[in-house]
């Protein structure tokens, strides 16, 4: 029996002494910072903001509070968000899963934005148009937010009479908020938008319908989407031109192809669909802007170029002597983009606005254009002396079959063979042919004063 105990005993013992040599793996914590700062116009003041960051263990749920001074309102947070509960809530929460570094963005009540275009002030597009819009998008921004206390207001600064090489890189640097310009003037950065501008036995009917097209063209074909995307701005909305016209100076009326041959002097070309289409026809081309444009006009180095037939009338070209009107010639595609930062920094109510004004400006912007144009060739008639104007389809079908016929190869030359571009040729093609059937859009005229915009 003594025995027996003096074993239990010793077992004991031994397994006691065992387990106090042996230490127990204590699981190690993983923590994570998170770093939070905020932009002008509010604080977080939970849990803080500043250079030094939080530190919490790994899953921890940190409660966040974000409040705005007085006359601002807190937007949203950026940065590190994958898990923030509500990234447009100011009381929220972020789950620890990593190191973090978030912002907590305000906006002044108040939203001033720049807006530049190449137009002058004095152009119905800069004068009417674009002034339209940005009445229309405090409107819509002021009628989405009534209240007095918490409701945005938007106001604006125009700018004129921009290079559209500053246009481009002052909306990509955020000197400017929101620009007009077109796609060619990006310098190569938009290829896919070249396409619809080359010369096409399309109904290029009116400015209205070839702007609709071209706003469908976008919604519906994606890779412009990329295009776009890649290009680094945010989209507004697309317009066009109306169909083409050489506007010559004097002693260069062009109504053959003879007659195109036989220029001694290049006609200007606005981009490479229009440098195609001037080479086919059998002349020589000069490519630039309209800014160099007006100087070779001056300097008498160019005999004319291939334009709407407001030009005259907008950039006081009294010197424009003959218009000839050759609709499948020409379309020019017009764009509007937001810097992308600016656009992130608006409200969601304010955003909503812009999209709301955005959707129904394209078709007002076809039906001003085919007024100005329109009131353009008035002005020529009544202002410039000597003027003569020649409808080629109407006057010499046949002649005007020849022109076709001598750019038939500029598209396919365009696409060549590549599967996007077809298409997107071809999906131009039917928006093309829809717009120009169906109503309201077939049979839209305009009248003597322009028209009114849509209200909001």
């Amino acid at each position: 029996m003594k025995k027996v105990l003096l074993i239990s005993l010793a077992l004991v013992l031994a397994i006691s002494v065992g387990l106090i040599g042996c230490t127990a793996e204590v699981p190690e914590i993983t923590e994570y910072n998170l770093t939070i700062s905020s932009t002008e116009g509010g604080s977080v003041t939970t849990p803080g903001q500043g250079t030094e960051s939080f530190t919490y263990d790994e899953g921890e749920v940190v409660n966040l509070l974000a409040e705005p001074d007085e006359g601002y309102e807190f937007v949203n947070w950026t940065g590190d968000v994958g898990t923030v509960a509500d990234v447009n809530a100011a009381s929220t929460t972020i789950t620890m899963n990593g190191n973090y570094s978030i912002t907590a963005n305000f906006h002044d009540m108040v939203i001033t934005l720049d807006f530049a275009t190449f137009w002058p002030s004095d152009d119905f597009q800069a004068g009417v148009g674009h002034v339209n819009w940005m009445t229309a998008i405090t409107d819509a921004v002021e009628a989405n937010t009534p209240d007095d206390e918490t409701g945005y207001t938007v106001e604006w600064n125009g700018v004129y009479n921009t290079h559209p090489k500053d246009l481009w890189s002052g909306v990509l640097a955020g000197t400017y908020d929101v620009i007009t310009s077109a796609t060619v003037y990006t310098w190569g950065i938009m290829p896919l938008w070249e396409g619809p501008q080359y010369p096409a036995d399309l109904c290029r009917k009116n400015a209205l319908t070839m702007s609709m097209s071209l706003q469908a063209l976008y919604d519906q074909f994606t890779p412009l989407h990329d295009e776009m995307d890649d290009a680094g701005v945010k989209v507004m909305h697309f317009w066009s031109t109306g169909p083409g016209y050489f506007l010559m100076t004097e002693g260069n009326h062009v109504e053959t192809l003879e007659d195109m041959a036989a220029l001694t002097k290049p006609i200007r070309a606005a981009n490479p669909a229009s440098v195609a289409a001037i080479e086919a026809l059998g002349a020589e081309f000069f490519a630039c802007t309209m800014y160099q444009a007006l100087e070779e006009f001056a300097a008498g180095t160019i005999s004319g170029m291939l334009f709407p037939k407001d030009a005259p009338k907008s950039f006081g070209m009294s010197y424009i002597k003959h218009c000839t009107f050759a609709p499948f010639s020409y379309q020019f595609v017009f764009m509007k983009v937001m810097n992308k930062d600016a656009w992130d920094s608006l409200p969601t109510v304010v955003q909503d606005a812009f999209n709301e004004v955005n959707e129904a400006w394209p078709e007002y912007y076809g039906k001003l254009r085919t007024w100005g144009e329109a009131d353009g060739l008035k002005y020529c008639y009544e202002e410039i002396d000597g003027f003569t104007y020649y409808d080629l389809p109407n006057e010499d079908p046949d002649e005007y079959a020849r022109w076709v016929d001598a750019t038939a190869d500029c598209v396919t030359d365009w696409i060549g063979g590549d599967a996007t571009k077809q298409a997107l040729w071809d999906k131009f093609v039917e928006l093309n042919e829809y717009y120009c059937t169906h109503e309201p859009w077939a049979s839209w005229v305009h009248g003597a004063n322009p028209p009114e915009p849509p209200s909001f």
